[in-house]
């Protein structure tokens, strides 16, 4: 399929990957390589990040594969195991880069320590969904080392991805807020547990210019930080954080309200190369960021990914989430 003007589109195993023409990025997965024609000046960036973006696709077919191909938010007992061969590819497994078959190199499942509600029930976006797969493979590698993550919940899904690639497959560093105080808890429990390095800050601490210092000690060395706190009202550390960081690389959205104070702060401040939003078609969400982004007078935003899932067999809808990612040409 061709969208006029834009680009077009691959299904692979269920994630719909965007192939770029002439004169953006051109990343075209068949037969899991890449191809392109590149004509700009900065195209040995842009084929680093088509290069970025392919070995992403490949992991997560792989990690698929291993989890019995499911896109759901309840993992099943048993149906992710490392070294499961795919009958589909008679017998072999998909190409992959060596590093994610290490034992230390495959994604947790996602841990809810609330006695009467599972991961899934409690919205955890974890190794079962496609898109919590992508996240993993998109920060297991080198190319992705800081991430901003908005919000954390309970950590059990999204946050326990990012920072098992960003530390367990390499070392990175995962800023991520979160208001309610037990969910900071139940989020650092969950990190420690795993082994990752995670400091819980509360934000009533820090605030604006005055934090260049303290903040400095945030970043020094790699790890997961834990913000508990309202984010708008400390909107000044986020710019601080930014600044020390030289930018964030991936922001991943999956907040319960639209956004629209503390967006144009992180936009302006941590200039992202990746932006993931969840929940893209709900009313309310951040979907509008996706829209804001791919409208953007510069036209340096590509939706380079996207897809869907349903919502929890016990929740009251019957909502189909999707989500999507994109990139941005520097």
């Amino acid at each position: 399929m061709v969208l006029p003007g834009a680009f077009a589109g691959l299904a692979i195993g269920g994630l719909w990957v965007h192939c770029f023409l002439l004169p953006s990025l051109l990343i075209l997965t068949v037969g899991e390589e890449v191809t392109g024609q590149l004509t700009h000046e900065d195209a040995p960036h842009r084929l680093r990040l088509s290069v970025v973006l392919r070995d992403a696709f490949v992991c997560e077919r792989y990690l698929a594969s291993q989890c019995s191909n499911v896109n759901a938010f309840e993992e099943l007992a048993g149906s992710c195991q490392q070294g499961k061969v795919n009958a589909s590819r008679q017998g072999k497994l998909p190409e992959v880069p060596p590093e994610v078959l290490q034992g230390s190199c495959f994604p947790p499942p996602s841990l809810s320590l609330f006695p009467d509600a599972s991961p899934g029930q409690l919205g955890c976006i974890s190794r079962s969904l496609q898109f919590g797969r992508l996240l993993w493979c998109l920060v297991r590698g080198s190319a992705v080392r800081s991430v901003l993550e908005l919000f954390t919940g309970i950590g059990s899904g999204s946050t326990l991805l990012l920072a098992h690639g960003l530390l367990a497959c390499g070392a990175g560093w995962l800023y991520s807020f979160e208001r309610e105080l037990q969910n900071v808890a139940h989020a650092k429990m969950v990190l420690q547990g795993e082994g990752l390095e995670t400091v819980g800050v509360h934000l009533e601490g820090y605030s604006g210019v005055d934090s260049l210092a303290a903040a400095d000690a945030l970043v020094s060395r790699p790890g997961a930080r834990l913000f508990h706190g309202d984010l708008n009202k400390h909107l000044g550390l986020l710019h601080v954080l930014c600044k020390l960081t030289g930018g964030i690389d991936l922001v991943v959205l999956d907040p319960p309200f639209d956004l629209k104070e503390a967006w144009p702060h992180v936009e302006a401040a941590c200039k992202p190369r990746f932006v993931a939003i969840h929940n893209v078609n709900l009313p309310g969400h951040a979907g509008w960021i996706r829209e804001h982004l791919l409208g953007h007078i510069t036209g340096n935003w590509h939706e380079v990914a996207s897809g869907s899932h349903p919502s929890h067999a016990t929740w009251n809808d019957t909502a189909i989430r999707r989500w999507s990612l994109l990139a941005r040409d520097l």
